[in-house]
């Protein structure tokens, strides 16, 4: 399949936020939230914020006979860049102390090996 990789779209950022969510499903990034839509829409929250940021870059991969069709993405922030603004708004029923314990063990273990992801914030595929 011929792809093509294009700046993200602001009419792409729910597709995005979906494709993110629904990859993270059945893994720990699923637990927190007592309904999958909450999820999504804290996952959609946050990709608007981070497209509307100048601090972050969105590209997609789409197949070239179909652009509209998302294959992939990632999103990366800029030197110097930060996110620090977001403070999302849990729905009720949110496992937020298991979300802080997840990241925040995600984090450790970055700093722990000396890996410097900071820049990399997501990059994704989907299953096509």
């Amino acid at each position: 399949m011929d792809i093509t990789i294009r700046p993200a779209l602001a009419s792409d950022i729910d597709t995005l936020a979906s494709l993110d969510f629904l990859t993270n499903a059945d893994q720990p990034l699923g637990i927190p939230w007592s309904k999958p839509a909450d999820g999504l829409a804290v996952f959609t929250s946050r990709f608007r914020f981070l497209f509307h940021n100048s601090s972050f870059r969105f590209l997609v991969a789409g197949a070239r006979s179909d652009p509209s069709q998302i294959l992939g993405f990632i999103v990366w922030k800029l030197p110097g860049g930060s996110d620090e603004d977001w403070k999302p708004e849990f729905p009720e029923g949110t496992k937020v102390n298991f979300l802080d314990w997840y990241l925040g063990g995600i984090d450790d273990g970055r700093k722990t090996l000396g890996i410097d992801l900071d820049t990399l914030y997501v990059l994704k595929n989907s299953d096509e």
